[in-house]
């Protein structure tokens, strides 16, 4: 399916001068041609990070330092994934990940109607 052809800016037609709408939804399809002909699309796709294994560990990976590498990228999806964060542990229960929730203040009691 080929997409719809938009005309040059400078051939608006006197239609399109005298319904603001219409003008405006012209200018914006002419945006969005011009924003993907210049590959925008591409640069809209979710970036890929690639780790080097140089031994040095980053500040928010730290903390991954003892963990296996089995177990990392379980680790970095549940930490990404999550509102708290999760820290490795060397557990014989098989609780190798444990959750460290941030503290909320506890909201003070309702007053009860009389």
């Amino acid at each position: 399916m080929a997409a719809p052809t938009v005309p040059p800016r400078d051939s608006v037609t006197s239609s399109s001068t005298s319904n603001p709408q219409r003008k405006i939804l012209e200018d914006l399809q002419f945006k969005k041609q011009m924003f993907l002909k210049q590959g925008a699309s591409q640069a809209l796709a979710p970036a890929t990070t690639v780790h080097q294994s140089t031994g040095w560990q980053s500040g928010t990976d730290g903390h991954l330092a003892g963990t296996a590498t089995s177990q990392r990228p379980t680790l970095l999806s549940a930490t990404t994934h999550s509102f708290g964060y999760f820290i490795p542990t060397d557990s014989s229960f098989g609780n190798f990940i444990l959750p460290v929730l941030p503290r909320l203040d506890p909201t003070p009691p309702a007053k009860p109607v009389s």
